[in-house]
């Protein structure tokens, strides 16, 4: 038998349990709303890495501001207002919101900075940005600051000195050192897999091939210790986690020896640099602890490196950099 405090409940009790009802209804959808429309992001920038990359850097937006370092040192001062220059800066976000529909930072999700020889760069920046509107938008705002150099040239916006800004049909930025490398970001590829497979979803990430890499090693002085090691080395890439527990991994393909040989050779040259650091007063914002625990290992035909990063030296970098933009 069905208890009548159940069967029947008072009118009371039922409205309270429309009420819960409603609130948690409410929270499902504010949820659903922050994630969908505010925190997801369909990813669009790796599309326009352009042909021949030899060097690519990744940065996610939205797990760098939500570090909690990130998040409790430097987003007061990078986001609060308390001033006539800050006021100003406010006034110039919602001119360029106006203009173009995008807002800063907020929807500015990831960038990419890419190289094909490195000497022309160009930044891909992805997120819920509104297609077709902000070159001649941005455009306007420049006009109405009084800012001078820029000119629209067709679909790119140019500056007198050789930098180009464009926009793709998906909504992504190119803005690059030039014409050239700016236009030939624009198109998309044809499928949705990356150019550099390797760019991972995390903080940070990042691929040098071997072009680039050797172009690097060429730079370096002859006496620098390990040198030979490095140039065994045909292409790196890696990524950054950041969590409580920060993580830095490499991957490193070897070029004339076997992993096992080459990571034995990197724990050699590893040691070396422990030792040099050691002397080196500054903490280096955590390099010499992680570089102290790096671990080496070959795994395949691959070596992966890996260095848990101290929590605490991030945190005290990021308050060091939020005093530094306060003054």
């Amino acid at each position: 038998m069905v208890p009548p405090t159940i069967r029947d409940p008072t009118p009371r009790r039922r409205w309270t349990l429309v009420v819960i009802a409603t609130v948690v209804a409410a929270i499902a959808a504010a949820s659903a709303w922050l994630y969908f429309d505010v925190w997801s992001y369909q990813r669009t920038a790796h599309r326009h890495v352009p042909a021949g990359t030899n060097v690519a850097v990744r940065a996610d937006a939205g797990q760098i501001l939500l570090f909690k370092p990130v998040r409790e040192h430097l987003w007061p001062v990078l986001l609060e207002s308390d001033g006539a220059s800050d006021a100003d800066k406010k006034r110039r976000i919602q001119l360029i919101h106006d203009k173009t529909g995008v807002s800063v930072p907020q929807d500015l999700r990831e960038v990419i900075v890419a190289s094909v020889d490195a000497g022309s760069w160009v930044a891909l920046i992805g997120g819920n940005i509104e297609p077709g509107r902000f070159v001649t938008g941005l455009d306007e705002v420049l006009r109405e600051e009084g800012v001078t150099g820029w000119t629209l040239d067709g679909e790119l916006l140019v500056h007198d000195y050789g930098p180009a800004i464009g926009q793709a049909d998906d909504g992504t930025l190119a803005i690059g050192t030039n014409r050239d490398i700016t236009m030939a970001a624009l198109p998309a590829a044809d499928d949705d897999s990356p150019m550099l497979p390797d760019l991972s979803d995390d903080a940070l990430s990042f691929v040098i091939n071997h072009k680039a890499y050797e172009g690097a090693v060429d730079l370096l002085p002859l006496t620098l210790p390990g040198l030979d090691t490095l140039s065994k080395v045909e292409q790196l890439h890696g990524h950054v986690v950041l969590t409580d527990n920060p993580t830095v991994e490499l991957v490193v393909t070897p070029k004339g020896v076997d992993a096992a040989a080459l990571a034995s050779e990197l724990d050699g040259s590893l040691a070396k640099v422990r030792i040099a650091v050691m002397f080196i007063p500054h903490h280096l914002f955590g390099a010499k602890e992680a570089l102290g625990d790096a671990s080496i290992t070959a795994t395949g035909n691959e070596v992966l490196i890996r260095a848990p990063w101290p929590y605490e030296a991030l945190d005290k970098a990021a308050k060091k950099l939020a005093i530094s933009l306060a003054k």
